[in-house]
């Protein structure tokens, strides 16, 4: 991996408002172009989280360990809420995503954004 924990910093900070796009797109659904945008950003979080257990295992300078953990964790959860969700509804093709696991998306998402740019915009 060739780049720095200012440009990891920086781009999960555009995950991070992205994961809050995503929710308010969740919420108030508008079509199959949205459907398709939330599952394609899906697979970008899996990639991402990838990417971030990368910068974890080598411990990029500016980077705290815990905030890489955390974005893993984040995703580690919601794909073990999105499971038991679609083990409870069975058979049943498509449905909402839950409100609750929305509104948890929106909130890390927001969140892990302002730690992110906290701790980038304070690199030298």
């Amino acid at each position: 991996m060739s780049f720095s924990g200012a440009t990891w910093l920086a781009c999960s900070t555009g995950v991070g408002i992205a994961q809050v796009a995503d929710a308010w797109a969740l919420w108030t659904p508008r079509g199959r172009r949205v459907e398709r945008l939330a599952v394609a950003f899906a697979f970008f979080e899996f990639v991402w989280a990838g990417v971030t257990f990368m910068v974890w295992r080598r411990a990029l300078e500016g980077v705290p360990s815990w905030l890489p953990v955390s974005f893993m964790a984040y995703v580690a959860a919601m794909t073990a809420a999105g499971m038991v969700v679609g083990l409870q509804r069975g058979a049943e093709e498509g449905g909402d995503a839950p409100r609750d696991l929305v509104v948890a998306g929106a909130v890390f998402g927001a969140c892990f954004a302002a730690v992110c740019a906290r701790y980038w915009l304070a690199l030298p």
